[in-house]
Formats: C-alpha cells, structure tokens, sequence
C-alpha cells in the first residue's frame, strides 16, 4: 500500500509527522441506583481528536509554519487526508511548536477535531469513469471540481488516493 502524504485543506505536508495518534472515546453514563443494581447507559461516541508530533526542515522552516499557522487560523471544517486511514471532515484545532533546538528544524505539535456530521446520500448522474488516475486529487485538478465537494459526493471512497481503474466517481 502507498503511503500518501498528509493533506488538509489544500496544504499538503512535505514531511508525515513522526507521531500521530488518533483517539475516540464513548460517553457512557453509569447511575448508581441505591438498593438496586447499576443502570449504564452508552450515548455514543464522542469527537475523534487527531493528534501529533512533526517536524519542518530547511532554512524556510519558520515560513514553512507560518503558513501551517495561517491554515490553522483561516480554515474551517476541511478534509483531512492522513496516511491510510479515510478522508475526514475536520476542524484544525491546536497548533503549538514545540522546539527549535536543531538548526534548519523546527518541531511541533498539532490536534484536529472530525466533525461529526453525517454527510446525506444522495444519487447522482453525472459521474466520472477512473482511467490512468490513482487519486481523487488528480480527478480534482483534471474536472476542475473542488476535492472537498468529491469527497462529500462520494462517500464510499475509503481511501482517496487509492482509485481502481473504472470506478465511478460522482462529480457533480
């Protein structure tokens, strides 16, 4: 399997993080009910938090971070592609560095939030027949349709960056 590069709103990243931990827990409620038993009770997930540690080189790294840092400040729910694991809806939440004791090397941290809401099915007609392409990216770029707007009409792509040869992507 091919491992694609980190993605999130346009930004692509140069370098994968070194660390990235992803973490969902559940909310479950658990009411102790004097002279009776226990009541628990599941109310679902909550948010999935993606985390990390990365790392910038090159005498640009501080320029390489501005721009991270105003991608975080912008942006608004985007996609987020990470290295084998589906695209996602998320929001940027946190972005910290974290040390700068090499020279040409700034390391840092970062947390993004998936948001939760669920993108309605809907059918759709007019669809594009995968070729030579292996990524939705490159779909993006040849139709001239945004990555985000692919992402939400096509669902049942797992993985964006792994295309078999005539799958139908929905474009419109």
């Amino acid at each position: 399997m091919k491992l694609c590069a980190m993605r999130y709103a346009g930004f692509t990243w140069h370098h994968n993080p070194k660390s990235l931990e992803l973490s969902s827990e559940k909310r479950v409620l658990s009411v102790e009910i004097p002279y009776c038993t226990d009541v628990v009770k599941n109310f679902g997930e909550k948010e999935l938090v993606i985390s990390g540690v990365g790392e910038l080189y090159g005498e640009d790294c501080f320029e390489q971070y501005n721009r991270l840092k105003k991608l975080y400040e912008d942006s608004d729910a985007s996609v987020l592609c990470l290295p084998n694991i589906p695209a996602m809806y998320a929001y940027f939440k946190k972005l910290k560095i974290e040390a700068y004791d090499k020279e040409n090397v700034l390391t840092y941290s970062f947390t993004f939030v998936r948001e939760n809401k669920k993108s309605e099915q809907k059918h759709y007609t007019n669809t594009y027949t995968v070729k030579d392409e292996k990524s939705l990216w490159e779909i993006s770029a040849k139709t001239d349709t945004d990555i985000n707007k692919l992402i939400k009409l096509n669902p049942q792509l797992m993985f964006i960056d792994e295309l078999k040869e005539n799958d139908g992507v929905c474009i419109c």
